[in-house]
């Protein structure tokens, strides 16, 4: 969790490639350590793709919010908040791209 709130400073002053850099080695380890289908490595996943977005680089940041979603719908029960943003953030990719139709299917 230090390395991603790290990410987070980081990102807030503007420092996006070190930020990028503190969340790819947080997620390095919970890899390793957690899986891939852990929800702390989940949390590092959509860290990663609101700074996707943020670059504007959509079709990376839609890939891994859908993966993301796909994960947590495996262990949330549905009407988790956790879901509801999940959904947002892929919408927001999708709309980003012009994928509106889809986008609206998300909301």
């Amino acid at each position: 969790r230090t390395l991603n709130h790290i990410g987070l400073v980081l990102r807030m002053q503007g420092r996006i490639k070190e930020s990028m850099e503190k969340h790819k080695r947080a997620l390095d380890i919970q890899l390793e350590k957690l899986g891939e289908n852990h929800l702390e490595t989940v949390v590092t996943f959509m860290l990663m793709g609101h700074i996707f977005q943020a670059q504007r680089n959509h079709e990376k940041a839609e890939a891994i919010f859908r993966n993301c979603l796909a994960i947590l719908l495996q262990f949330l029960p549905n009407g988790h908040p956790d879901l509801a943003i999940a959904y947002g953030d892929l919408a927001s990719a999708l709309q980003c791209q012009q994928k509106t139709a889809e986008a609206i299917k998300m909301r």
